[in-house]
């Protein structure tokens, strides 16, 4: 049964109205295709950027707060594709994407704050994870991009660097790591906010885990993130394989936005990569797929991106090589 507009009770007059009246019209137009048909289709489109739970589109006709773009954007595509009249399918996306950013200006986008309004605590709009596997050794990079929506600078963050060589036989991996160690010399640390060099300074050493303060500062000069600007860190380290085991892991503990997870082998060894999600009280297999490019010669680049974050929640990629490291 086709899905109606909202009343003006459930969605007063205003810009989030007009968008769901305009996509409702592009929803008729492809003739009420059945909600879960059109996630398949999105989800089967290697051209669309995100997938979109058949939940989340009836979300968006009943106007049910007010959806990311990159989830809004999809479902366009796809309705556009099938409407009856044929419309040119980037002049639909730009005519909704305009309804899109009058209605973010007064509606909370999927629980984040409006546009006019103060984020509240240090908020990750996006972090990019990379790791790259080279010789023997993984090379592990971290990018934030921060906003202080605190009242009060933030002069520090902290890190934690973790192997688990064995992770699904803790006893072998407890005995393995007893002999070898994670040595902090070893891992050699860079880290900069902006460009600047950032200090660091160790609060937990362990043989598996190293928890480490980046400190806003450095010998020449003091940069904390005060209220209200935005940051990008990032920091690297290497692990060697020996201590490393095939899983690279993100574990949200401040307010995310957007996360890609990348990792980057050598094609020779046929890696096969595959993610998963992880909460309190289950695993899954993530929604949003994992793609793969040819980054150099001999290079296969494997990312995940997902703006389905929750507090706590652990992204992991996992992979297994079909030919051994020689």
């Amino acid at each position: 049964m086709p899905l109606d507009v909202p009343d003006r009770n459930a969605l007063p007059d205003g810009p989030q109205r007009n968008l769901v009246i305009e996509l409702h019209r592009l929803y008729r137009d492809a003739g009420y295709p059945g909600l879960k048909r059109l996630s398949a289709e999105i989800r089967g489109r290697a051209d669309l950027p995100d997938v979109v739970s058949h939940e989340t589109v009836s979300n968006m006709l009943h106007g049910q707060g007010l959806s990311r773009w990159i989830k809004l954007e999809c479902v366009v595509r796809v309705l556009a594709g099938w409407s009856v009249h044929r419309p040119s399918v980037d002049d639909e996306v730009r005519r909704i994407q305009k309804l899109w950013h009058t209605a973010a200006d007064t509606s909370p986008i999927d629980g984040h704050p409006a546009a006019h309004e103060t984020p509240v605590g240090l908020i990750v709009e996006h972090e990019i994870a990379r790791v790259s596997y080279v010789g023997r050794t993984y090379h592990c990079t971290i990018r934030r991009q921060l906003f202080n929506g605190l009242n009060e600078p933030v002069t520090r963050f902290p890190i934690s660097i973790r192997v688990d060589r064995y992770p699904d036989d803790s006893a072998r991996s407890n005995r393995h790591h007893g002999e070898h160690p994670l040595n902090f010399d070893d891992v050699d640390l860079h880290a900069s906010c902006d460009g600047e060099p950032m200090r660091s300074k160790m609060f937990l050493d362990t043989p598996v885990l190293k928890e480490v303060w980046l400190l806003f500062e450095n010998a020449e000069n003091r940069f904390p993130l005060y209220p209200n600007r935005r940051a990008e860190i990032s920091y690297s380290w290497n692990v060697s394989d020996e201590l490393w085991g095939h899983w690279f892991q993100r574990s949200i503990q401040l307010q995310t936005r957007r996360l890609t997870l990348e990792a980057e082998f050598p094609t020779a060894l046929h890696p096969s990569v595959w993610g998963v999600r992880s909460s309190m009280w289950h695993d899954e297999i993530p929604r949003s797929p994992i793609t793969q490019r040819t980054s150099a010669p001999g290079r296969a680049t494997f990312t995940w991106q997902t703006e389905e974050l929750g507090l706590r929640d652990r992204y992991r990629l996992e992979w297994r090589f079909r030919k051994q490291p020689g």
